[in-house]
């Protein structure tokens, strides 16, 4: 054989390799349809395909479109996907006469697989295929209207014969009111004759069907030709909105671990009038709320001067904008029993002088603060206020949490915006429960009792009581006040000494000309803003740290939900693509 016949049969190979490829092992010498429409817009499908098959094979494979994409974001119930102008319909009670058969959702299709796995056929074959449709008729403002691809696009092999009858609830006029096209997809051919008697529209297509060709048919109703079944309804909302389900397990899983692990014991609140013994307004701050905040290390601050270890010093800022700033002045060292975060404190605020201005710190202290943190963790920790196992919880709703940030952001990023949301919410719950999750020993219910007593006396005591107890301690204000800081109760703590403190507390130097209490309280409320954003600042390059706690064929198919109307612009819309 020469070298130009060698090249020649090539070519002819590679020419003739795609219809060897999409070939089919058999033909369909007849393919009858059967759809009976019902009032609440379901509609049921029997298909009885006659196969001839060229070679002994299992069976056949009926593939079935489930996704379909809209010309727009739906906004009805029953089709609202969030997000996405995907929509999903509903097929269900799928039943194949006489032959096994397994279904599965592989992608956007319904696949069904019919025939026996032990046996091969070969030769003449009936198949017939049952099952129901919702979601498939359109609803517009002034019709309603069904489109059904009855012989999908999408069988490789030839069809040589087909029809199809339709069955109605109820007679209609269909004069101008139905279409049916044939061919490839896009086709403008249409079937100009079928017989409509006694609510059946039936259908003799006299041309056979060659690979990739099917039929077409919209029919158009008046608005009120078909109802809305509630049950459905919802059933296709959930088909088309199955995440939603997702925040619900997870809220539920969440409370039911957290109802185990992480819920503290009932206490019944005693109102205490002194702050508890043995803990500083840090982990008081910290234990009232499972947290750590600023104003629980800033509460130090305060917690210092009033004990004479430091002074604070108010610099009144020059101009109409200006702010005021702070000094701290050391004026002893702390004591030798003081806890590892306040000796992480207080030596690098004092590590250059015995003097520092607030205002200098500013992104060059956040480095210390996150010590200071770790450090109160620790110190939590080792004081057994909660019990370990919640704590390995509170991690995993942590971790959970950042998962499915993780897992939102995709879905977004694909177009599943509704997936998002859920996911979004989902994260929400998590990092809820993540928060309430630490459960107390019964060491931290105690102490937690008395700062929960001590916090409702600073919210509701009255006058007369302050009075008789600063009669009895002239520094009672000295001692609660730190405290009041770490619980975000100052401005209300101070405002209750108005007309019964007269004059300022040693540690706080003011350049301002007397003494007035709301302007001291403001003062403080200052003093403690500078110190947070001062102490926490970074640079933008830095980062900053965390804040929280821690230890075959395509069958039928439909046209979407459409702004424009088929009968109005139907050679326009055949030519869309319909089949994701």
């Amino acid at each position: 054989m020469g070298l130009d016949m060698k090249l020649k049969l090539y070519i002819l190979f590679f020419l003739l390799l795609p219809f060897f490829v999409y070939a089919e092992f058999f033909d369909i010498e007849d393919y009858n349809v059967s759809i009976s429409l019902n009032r609440d817009a379901s509609f049921e499908v029997v298909e009885e395909i006659v196969v001839n098959f060229f070679s002994p094979h299992h069976g056949i494979y009926r593939t079935i479109p489930l996704e379909y994409q809209q010309d727009h974001i739906s906004t009805n119930f029953d089709r609202m996907n969030l997000g996405s102008n995907v929509y999903k319909i509903d097929i269900y009670d799928v039943y194949v006469d006489g032959h096994p058969f397994v279904k599965s959702n592989e992608g956007k299709y319904l696949k069904i697989r019919i025939g026996d796995k032990n046996k091969m056929v070969s030769g003449i074959q009936k198949y017939v295929i049952k099952y129901k449709v919702y979601g498939a008729i359109n609803f517009f403002d002034d019709h309603s209207e069904f489109y059904w691809n009855v012989i999908g696009h999408e069988w490789n092999t030839n069809i040589k014969k087909s029809s199809f009858v339709i069955r109605l609830p109820e007679d209609t006029n269909l004069d101008g009111n139905m279409l049916i096209f044939y061919g490839p997809y896009g086709s403008k051919k249409q079937i100009e004759n079928f017989n409509y008697t006694n609510k059946t529209i039936k259908v003799m297509n006299d041309v056979s069907l060659l690979p990739r060709e099917g039929v077409t048919v919209a029919i158009r109703f008046d608005k009120s030709y078909f109802t809305q079944n509630r049950f459905l309804r919802l059933k296709l909302f959930l088909v088309n909105n199955w995440a939603i389900f997702i925040p619900v397990i997870v809220l539920i899983v969440s409370h039911l671990l957290w109802l185990k692990y992480g819920k503290d014991d009932d206490i019944i609140k005693m109102v205490e009038y002194f702050p508890p013994e043995g803990l500083t307004p840090a982990e008081a701050g910290v234990i009232i709320d499972d947290k750590i905040d600023n104003r629980d290390i800033i509460s130090l601050i305060f917690y210092w001067a009033t004990k004479g270890i430091i002074k604070i010093e108010e610099i009144k800022g020059e101009g109409l904008f200006a702010k005021d700033d702070y000094i701290l002045i050391k004026q002893k060292s702390l004591p030798s029993d003081a806890k590892s975060y306040e000796k992480i404190l207080f030596d690098e605020l004092f590590k250059v002088q015995n003097n520092v201005v607030i205002s200098s710190l500013k992104n060059n202290f956040y480095t210390t603060i996150k010590k200071v943190r770790d450090a109160l963790n620790k110190e939590i920790v080792r004081s057994n206020i909660y019990y370990k196992e919640s704590k390995i919880f509170q991690i995993l709703f942590m971790g959970s949490a950042i998962i499915s940030v993780f897992f939102a952001f995709m879905m977004m990023a694909i177009g599943g915006l509704n997936n998002a949301v859920y996911l979004g919410i989902s994260t929400v719950i998590l990092l809820i429960y993540s928060f309430i999750m630490p459960k107390k020993t019964k060491i931290g219910m105690d102490k937690y009792k008395k700062i929960v007593g001590f916090k409702e006396f600073i919210d509701k005591t009255e006058k007369s009581k302050l009075v008789y107890l600063l009669n009895e301690d002239p520094s009672y204000f000295d001692k609660t006040l730190p405290y009041a800081v770490a619980f975000n109760m100052l401005d209300k703590w101070v405002k209750k000494f108005d007309g019964i403190l007269k004059s300022p507390p040693e540690w706080y130097i003011s350049n301002g000309h007397g003494f007035y209490i709301h302007n001291f309280g403001r003062s403080l409320a200052h003093s403690v803003n500078a110190m947070a954003s001062n102490f926490t600042s970074a640079p933008s390059s830095a980062g900053s740290g965390g804040s929280g706690f821690s230890g075959g064929g395509s069958g039928g198919g439909f046209g979407g939900e459409q702004t424009r109307h088929f009968f109005i612009s139907h050679i326009s819309r055949i030519s869309t693509t319909y089949f994701v």
